[in-house]
């Protein structure tokens, strides 16, 4: 049982890492043409590219958290950190967006 509870911090550790890493690649994609030339050159689209990344960036984090052992955070708290982040990654995505298209 322990175990298990290791495995589900590693998972939404490195869920929240990956939510932060797509909201940097799209951010910094859309502002920087060259770094988003290169995503579409290297993997066919901008959006393929940054499905690549994230699950690799995913199943490489995965293990790391796992071997890291965070004892200290309890699961509840990863849990309500993962809706947290998400959330404001879902408001910096629409904000930038807005402030992309209308200003």
């Amino acid at each position: 049982m322990k175990d298990n509870k290791l495995i589900i911090r590693a998972l939404i550790l490195s869920a929240i890492l990956t939510i932060a890493v797509i909201v940097f690649l799209t951010i910094f994609g859309e502002l920087n043409a060259e770094f988003k030339a290169w995503l579409t050159k290297a993997f066919f689209h901008h959006w393929i590219a940054k499905s690549i990344i994230s699950v690799l960036g995913f199943l490489v984090s995965v293990p790391i958290f796992y071997v890291l052992k965070p004892k200290k955070i309890s699961i509840t708290t990863l849990i309500w950190m993962l809706v947290a982040v998400a959330n404001l990654s879902f408001g910096t995505l629409l904000a930038f967006f807005f402030l992309e298209t209308y200003f």
